[in-house]
């Protein structure tokens, strides 16, 4: 039997490891979730006997070195030198360190191994359902809904019989859970600040608003201020957009200079402030927050994110920008997406609103108000033209752990 071990960003990128690598014939071992992703252990030649035979051993191997390390730890006879009793304890400190890693080991592996039987057995309980929620399911999670979701909409029309009605309706249920911002900035005006990772398109979006803006309302309605001073020509790109659409803007880096630039645009119905993109972990988020926080002024920040991106990483960037008072999402580079199932997922399980939808480069055509009915038909038609691999063991190993953690 041949083992490997194989790390991804999620299950469906490790199995297809798996399947390019050891072929249809691997088994899955075991896996889990580790720091940025998961671990899958396969094999080819697979040999059940041999591992159910390996797994007793090892258990009775953990059993035995827990016995031994107790029996280790009786204190030295009383007519032991304090000496010798020293000594013995940091030769046992020092053998009972590498004998404990071993055990950690050990049981890690034991456990993985059952959390995979278990997950086998919640994903046949799955499987007991009608047909057309199975389908549901399955078609859910081939346009990249992830599956605590997929269970979730599932469950909502599980009274539902026929599979085209199932189908249906579990797509009006998805729509339901999406939330669409009230009253958009192009509507309601202010002081609006958009957020977010590098490279996400924030200063694009802001043209795009700017430029409709003015064609709605005037260009003397309407003012820019960038505090992006960490980007290559970040200002010049700004200045340029800001003189094309025929729009004030000032470039400001602290937050002194940010209330006087607040002051001189008072007058203005919208103020669009543009950011410098960043890591949600970086600690210039903080400083930023500082900047944006101005007593007097209500300003609303925006997060802006790409509709391509694994859910885990949505779902993290959402979780830490959320902390500074994000009011509303702007969904970015949708035509560049092979799937937006983990966008809607993480969206949904966010609560947040969805503000305006981008599709492209061009300003200011490229940027519309968003519906929940939009997103989740583009997610419908992505999802067609490009399925995820819907695998029997990846339906076991994803929804089988979720439906054990539920």
């Amino acid at each position: 039997m041949k083992m490997k071990r194989y790390f991804a960003a999620d299950i469906r990128q490790a199995m297809a490891m798996v399947r390019n690598e050891q072929g249809a014939d691997a088994v899955i071992l075991s896996s889990r979730n580790i720091d940025g992703g998961i671990e899958i252990v396969a094999a080819i030649d697979y040999d059940q006997e041999m591992i159910e035979s390996a797994s007793t051993v090892r258990a009775e191997s953990v059993a035995h070195k827990t016995q031994s390390a107790a029996a280790r730890s009786i204190p030295a006879s009383e007519g032991s030198s304090r000496f010798e009793r020293q000594g013995r304890r940091e030769r046992f400190e020092v053998a009972d360190d590498s004998r404990l890693i071993r055990l950690e080991d050990e049981l890690g592996e034991i456990k993985n191994i059952l959390q995979n039987n278990m997950a086998g057995l919640a994903w046949q309980g799955i499987t007991q359902r009608s047909n057309a929620n199975i389908d549901v399911i399955k078609k859910l999670y081939a346009i990249g809904i992830t599956s605590n979701l997929c269970l979730s909409l599932a469950a909502a029309v599980s009274n539902i019989q026929d599979s085209k009605s199932s189908w249906r309706m579990a797509l009006a249920t998805l729509a339901d859970q999406i939330r669409i911002i009230d009253e958009e900035m192009m509507v309601a005006g202010g002081v609006y600040a958009l957020i977010g990772p590098t490279g996400v398109g924030k200063t694009t979006s802001i043209a795009k608003i700017a430029a409709r803006y003015a064609l709605q309302r005037g260009v003397k309605k309407i003012a820019l201020i960038t505090v992006d001073n960490h980007r290559v020509a970040a200002h010049e790109q700004f200045r340029t957009y800001a003189r094309l659409i025929g729009v004030p803007s000032r470039c400001v880096h602290n937050k002194e200079e940010m209330v006087a630039a607040l002051a001189e645009f008072s007058s203005k119905e919208l103020v669009l402030v543009d950011t410098a993109g960043m890591s949600q972990y970086d600690s210039r988020v903080c400083e930023l927050d500082q900047i944006l926080n101005i007593k007097g002024w209500n300003i609303k920040k925006a997060l802006t994110l790409p509709a391509a991106g694994s859910y885990q990483v949505l779902k993290d960037v959402i979780a830490q920008y959320g902390m500074h008072g994000v009011n509303q999402v702007i969904v970015t580079k949708i035509d560049e997406a092979p799937s937006i199932g983990a966008l809607l997922s993480a969206i949904v399980d966010s609560g947040l609103p969805v503000s305006y939808l981008c599709d492209g480069q061009q300003v200011p055509e490229d940027i519309r108000s968003a519906t929940a009915a939009d997103l989740v038909s583009k997610c419908v038609s992505v999802g067609r033209a490009k399925p995820l691999v819907v695998d029997q063991e990846i339906l076991a190993i994803d929804f089988g752990r979720e439906a054990i953690n539920a």
